[in-house]
């Protein structure tokens, strides 16, 4: 329930583009996101420990 009143649909649908493995970039155009509002949603989402960072090698 507090998931939904802080991040509403798009946050349920962001979480939903990284379930499936997309990238970020994807998502992030599936959402109609522009790059400073996406970035913003993303630092909300891992502040709250919803997603986490994952190093690239």
């Amino acid at each position: 329930m507090r998931f939904r009143s802080e991040f509403g649909r798009t946050g349920q649908r962001a979480l939903e583009g990284f379930r499936r493995a997309a990238a970020a970039e994807a998502v992030a155009e599936a959402l109609g996101l522009e790059a400073g509002a996406f970035r913003t949603l993303l630092e909300r989402l891992e502040a709250e420990g919803f997603i986490r960072r994952l190093e690239v090698r």
